[in-house]
């Protein structure tokens, strides 16, 4: 196999369980997953595209990512971009932890940049000099 197929065939893909005993009957039937790079950068967009404590930009960021976040067991997505106004009438209590945990797994979080760094080893690509985050297996 070439390198680029084995970079791609690696599944570097994390689920975890979230809990939700706010939702009894679900309650360990949901779960946290990594997003892709793609829809971090959905996020990313959308995210500075308003201005920080807006409330239209939270009432739009938290189900938009939680919508991409929670996912079953094997990682497959609960819900589709176009359920995120759904998912924004639900409990702000369980969407916030939702949007908490989910960006704590992806690093997007302070706590989970951290995470990242703490757990990776700076090293030197190319010719210039400039160091980047080598996640530790």
């Amino acid at each position: 196999m070439d390198l680029r197929n084995e970079v791609l065939a690696i599944q570097d893909m994390k689920v975890e369980p979230f809990p939700t005993p706010e939702w009894p009957s679900l309650d360990g039937k949901i779960f946290i997953r990594t997003i892709s790079s793609h829809e971090a950068g959905m996020i990313d967009k959308l995210t500075c595209s308003s201005k920080t404590g807006d409330l239209e930009h939270m009432e739009r960021v938290v189900p938009v990512s939680c919508a991409m976040y929670l996912s079953d067991a094997e990682g497959n997505r609960i819900f589709t971009d176009g359920d995120a106004q759904l998912l924004g009438q639900k409990s702000p209590r369980v969407l916030t932890r939702a949007f908490r945990a989910g960006r704590a797994l992806n690093g997007l979080s302070k706590e989970g940049a951290e995470e990242l760094e703490k757990n990776s080893e700076p090293i030197t690509t190319g010719d210039s000099g400039i160091p980047f985050p080598l996640p530790s297996e």
